[in-house]
């Protein structure tokens, strides 16, 4: 059972082309008014995670199609499970995607650190880049705009989170994000293994 304070591992995961998978890992930390249930927890996450990704689904291109939601309760070691989006979210830039390594980097300032939170969102679409190679300010204004809705306390079906991170991967460590910044310059996001990071 979830209770305040506890830091939630939430992976949004999506594929390219039905292939290849993408994920993109957020850690969230329950508030004062905690879900009584695994069930509401990743209810509420879904929630927040699809809405989240239906904002930014404007420099994804076609072939990109975000699907579920996968968490792991990151203070008791318990794997919450999966929980598919109610419609998958695809992508609708209509240009073709980038090299599929290219992506928007945002860089989210961490309360009480001097650590910052980065997060890739690729493959972009060739039409989230200007001819001069670099993010147009419409998608950038689009990305700051979805970021925001992450930002802050958040209240989803009567509970309350934060989205932020476990500086030095300390759970008693975990630091809000508190405001976020889009680079200009598109970013190479590498492939990890399998397994490897969070």
């Amino acid at each position: 059972m979830p209770v305040t304070g506890d830091v939630i591992r939430c992976d949004v995961e999506g594929d390219f082309n039905g292939v290849d998978r993408i994920i993109n890992s957020f850690h969230v930390q329950i508030g004062t008014s905690a879900p009584t249930t695994d069930a509401s927890l990743l209810t509420d996450l879904r929630d927040l995670f699809e809405a989240f990704m239906n904002l930014m689904d404007g420099f994804y291109a076609l072939e990109t199609v975000f699907r579920r939601i996968r968490a792991v309760n990151r203070s008791t070691g318990l794997a919450l499970g999966i929980e598919s989006f109610v419609s998958p979210v695809p992508g609708t830039a209509t240009s073709q995607t980038s090299a599929t390594g290219v992506a928007l980097l945002a860089s989210g300032r961490l309360s009480n650190s001097n650590a910052q939170l980065r997060k890739y969102f690729g493959p972009l679409a060739e039409g989230a880049i200007s001819v001069d190679a670099l993010i147009t300010s419409g998608t950038a204004g689009v990305a700051l705009t979805a970021l925001a809705t992450i930002t802050g306390p958040l209240v989803v079906n009567t509970h309350d989170y934060r989205v932020g991170y476990p500086v030095g991967g300390l759970v008693g460590n975990f630091q809000n994000v508190e405001g976020w910044f889009v680079s200009s310059v598109p970013a190479y996001q590498r492939r990890r293994k399998q397994g490897r990071g969070a």
